[in-house]
């Protein structure tokens, strides 16, 4: 009997600190400054990191899944981590919670995968100014909150932590391929 609480305790526990990694974006949510923009930056480094190897190893129906399935999946699995530890939160949305920028992050990111695809051995400063749209508009976004962005962050909860995040993506979305199509004719030669 001693055995089986103390494997259930142990795997509470191991659950516990999967969702405190996970909520803190790996860790990025703990940098000292700028938590909410180091969490945005890992979650561009991943996203970039998973389509990179997945157009290079040819899995063109699976890199398209991830790129519109992995927000989704990752913001149930961030709401899911952020339920497990709120009640240790010292405010409604700490900044070292930062699964939700990466959820907002990929969100943005999505009309870039089309672009990427047709010319993914662009050259890196290309590469660079592609990735710098979205992760701007999405960082203005989160940060400046307009609207039902700040509206819905008022819901509380994990939902509140998330929604404005996913607002701020869509919008950035919304924004970055025009913004892209704009730079390439005026910037890239």
């Amino acid at each position: 009997m001693k055995k089986i609480t103390e494997t259930t305790s142990n795997s509470e526990s191991s659950c516990h600190r999967r969702s405190w990694l996970l909520a803190t974006g790996f860790g990025t949510g703990f940098f000292p400054f700028a938590p909410g923009t180091w969490g945005s930056f890992a979650a561009l480094v991943a996203w970039m990191g998973f389509f990179i190897l997945g157009l290079m190893l040819d899995l063109r129906k699976t890199t398209a899944g991830f790129v519109f399935l992995g927000p989704l999946l990752l913001w149930w699995l961030g709401s899911q981590s952020i339920k497990n530890i709120q009640s240790e939160f010292d405010n409604q949305d700490p900044s070292y919670i930062v699964v939700d920028e990466w959820v907002g992050m990929w969100i943005a990111l999505m009309p870039l995968a089309s672009v990427i695809a047709r010319d993914p051995f662009a050259s890196w400063q290309e590469q660079l100014l592609r990735c710098a749209i979205p992760f701007t508009l999405f960082r203005i976004l989160d940060i400046w909150k307009p609207g039902p962005i700040r509206r819905v962050q008022k819901i509380g909860g994990a939902s509140g932590i998330m929604m404005d995040d996913v607002l701020a993506g869509l919008g950035a979305a919304l924004l970055t391929r025009p913004l892209i199509n704009l730079a390439h004719r005026f910037f890239i030669v």
